[in-house]
């Protein structure tokens, strides 16, 4: 008799063992099943950046505020100067005045939350792109809206001179014109994720750059796509005034020239041994055949295009500030770097010094910006 009740105990205790073993076996499938749905929805969903605008993808700036210089433009004598802050915000300087003299806000809230800004090399032309996938545009103070994509605006880029407007959404992908207003040519299959966009200075050519970091070069006239290729990466892109070559960089600070015609490196920069020495800004002087970097150290660097195996000519003392926006001015014999402090340097090239700094600093206090 005891044997037996034995038994049944031990069936009893057998049996809420196997049910607690189906249970758990249940509940770390349902675990493993939520972790995968959540897996293909991160992997899935769109990425959308935060005022990109120049700012390298993949790499994270040191947090100084709002005043942070992102990008620069200015006249071709280098007499007015026009940076652009974070949020859309864009200043105005006078270099003869030594003078701020404009202050415009592009994102004022009524097309909803900001996410992408830039400028033309000129100054003239201000874009701005939204969440809601409206962009707006002012030329030569002239607000005028440029067009309206499905979903939430990822890059915009102008010409040098302002006329030439490229926005994109996802894989949508169109091409406006500031003088007058209007649509050239739309796409709705670009390419999903197109994270950046950079126009050549006579807005001829425009290179798309997704995600993968797969590159699509574009002819404006035409709308056709002329080459399809993949590079190393692209946190930094710039594209030479033809649109004939486009220099990329990584955060290992490793350099890549590619001709846009055939996707082939053409030449190749490294640092000389120190590694991540991330590239925060570059650009090509007016003929071509320079190009400058900013280095996350605050050293600037000129690089001669035209004679790969001996590239780099020189360099700048390195700033206090780390620089994140470069502009050649005054027909390529000046240039202007911007740094996080909110201060602008002017480079002469010829004697390789500073010859001017304009520290904003003073005047975004006072108009509240930090």
């Amino acid at each position: 008799m005891q044997s037996s009740r034995v038994e049944s105990a031990f069936r009893k205790q057998s049996a809420s063992l196997d049910v607690g073993r189906r249970f758990s076996s249940c509940l770390a499938s349902v675990a493993f099943v939520g972790f995968l749905a959540l897996g293909v929805v991160a992997i899935c969903r769109p990425r959308v950046a935060s005022d990109q605008g120049s700012e390298p993808r993949g790499l994270t700036l040191p947090e100084r505020g709002a005043s942070a210089i992102r990008e620069l433009g200015s006249s071709a004598g280098g007499e007015r100067v026009v940076v652009r802050l974070r949020h859309g915000r864009f200043l105005e300087w006078s270099v003869p005045q030594n003078r701020l003299i404009g202050v415009t806000d592009l994102a004022d809230g009524s097309l909803g939350d900001l996410i992408v800004s830039t400028l033309s090399a000129d100054g003239t032309t201000l874009a701005a792109g939204f969440r809601s996938g409206s962009v707006s545009v002012r030329r030569d103070q002239q607000p005028f809206a440029a067009g309206r994509h499905a979903g939430p605006i990822t890059a915009l880029a102008c010409s040098a001179d302002g006329l030439c407007l490229a926005s994109a959404a996802a894989s949508s992908l169109a091409v406006w014109r500031a003088e007058p207003p209007m649509v050239v040519w739309s796409r709705e299959d670009a390419g999903w994720d197109i994270t950046r966009l950079v126009l050549s200075a006579d807005g001829e050519r425009l290179v798309a750059i997704h995600a993968q970091p797969l590159v699509h070069v574009w002819d404006v006239p035409t709308a056709r796509v002329l080459n399809t290729f993949h590079v190393s990466a692209a946190s930094v892109a710039c594209l030479s005034t033809n649109g004939e070559i486009l220099a990329t960089a990584d955060h290992s600070g490793d350099l890549e020239l590619r001709s846009t015609a055939t996707g082939r490196v053409v030449a190749c920069f490294d640092q000389g041994g120190a590694r991540y020495d991330s590239v925060m800004a570059a650009a090509f002087s007016p003929d071509g055949l320079l190009l400058a970097t900013a280095r996350s150290s605050g050293v600037i660097e000129l690089w001669d295009v035209a004679v790969p195996t001996r590239a780099k000519i020189g360099g700048l003392p390195a700033t206090e500030g780390m620089s994140c926006a470069l502009q050649f001015t005054d027909c390529g014999r000046t240039l202007l770097s911007g740094g996080l402090d909110a201060t602008i340097c002017a480079w002469d090239l010829d004697l390789q010094e500073q010859a001017s700094r304009i520290e904003l600093a003073e005047h975004l206090r006072s108009l509240d910006v930090r």
